[in-house]
């Protein structure tokens, strides 16, 4: 910016800078293309957790990249690269498919929900809703057992067709989540939201000791419409107990179990000891 102001004729670092991210973005997006074709993906799982029993009530798939070259890329790299070059809603296709799959096998070790994170992109796909019953009846998936997370700001700001779509959706059983809600300013929203079946708090409400008083609001608000409601974001024992005292049914966090590979879920599910407050 500053050499074109001045009008000066060499590149400037900035220059070089902007010019290596783009070029590295077309790179990354070429690299995940090819992943897409060659089912290249993984995916890891971290367990949702009853607050009531202590159990694993159901298991969150989080997408993985792994390049032939054995590097790593992160998710915060890859899904906005995804997401920008129109290949989000073939990578979210992918990893439910696979995560329906490995849901079903887990069904014989105990009864556990699934849960996928749901772009908007996927949600204005004119086919979402039979695509996702097809993934389920190929893997023998109760759609009882799937929940999608949605974000606040998605819910918010679609229309009438994407609304539609989520209420065919749970018209078979499948449930719907807000996740991240309430990571500012939660006071009064959930009246302008369509119906959902599960509160995702964000993991704010539960580290901040100063939004007690709005937790407990949000959480009355979600109890008389019917809501269950997940504590985000959990960490140590006494989050463990601020979110079965605030009255949350489910948690989620690292105090937990951090993400694992699907290979290790059974393993998981078979020697998982009650974890209460």
């Amino acid at each position: 910016m500053f050499g074109a102001k001045e009008d000066v004729a060499v590149p400037s670092v900035v220059d070089a800078h902007v010019r290596a991210e783009v070029v590295g973005r077309l790179s990354t997006a070429g690299a995940l293309r090819s992943a897409l074709r060659g089912h290249g993906l993984n995916i890891a799982y971290q367990p949702i957790v009853s607050l009531a029993t202590g159990r694993i009530a159901a298991l969150e798939a989080f997408a993985r990249w792994t390049t032939s070259t054995g590097t790593s890329v992160s998710p915060e790299v890859f899904i906005p690269v995804a997401e920008e070059n129109g290949l989000i809603v073939e990578l979210g296709s992918q990893i439910l498919a696979m995560a329906a799959r490995d849901a079903a096998t887990w069904q014989q070790i105990a009864p556990t929900g699934l849960r996928v994170n749901v772009s908007v992109h996927e949600l204005r796909s004119h086919n979402f809703y039979d695509d996702v019953m097809r993934k389920l009846n190929r893997a023998g998936l109760d759609p009882a057992l799937l929940g999608l997370e949605v974000t606040e700001s998605v819910l918010a700001q679609e229309g009438a067709p994407t609304r539609d779509v989520l209420a065919r959706l749970r018209g078979t059983g499948i449930s719907v989540m807000l996740d991240d809600f309430g990571g500012d300013d939660a006071g009064g929203r959930l009246a302008h939201i369509p119906p959902v079946d599960m509160l995702k708090l964000d993991r704010s409400f539960i580290s901040d000791l100063d939004r007690e008083d709005e937790v407990r609001e949000v959480i009355r608000e979600g109890r008389a419409m019917g809501l269950k409601v997940c504590a985000e974001g959990v960490e140590n024992a006494p989050q463990h107990k601020r979110a079965a005292a605030l009255g949350c049914d489910y948690a989620q966090g690292y105090y937990f179990a951090r993400p694992i590979a699907g290979e290790m879920v059974p393993k998981m599910l078979q020697t998982w000891a009650p974890f209460l407050p």
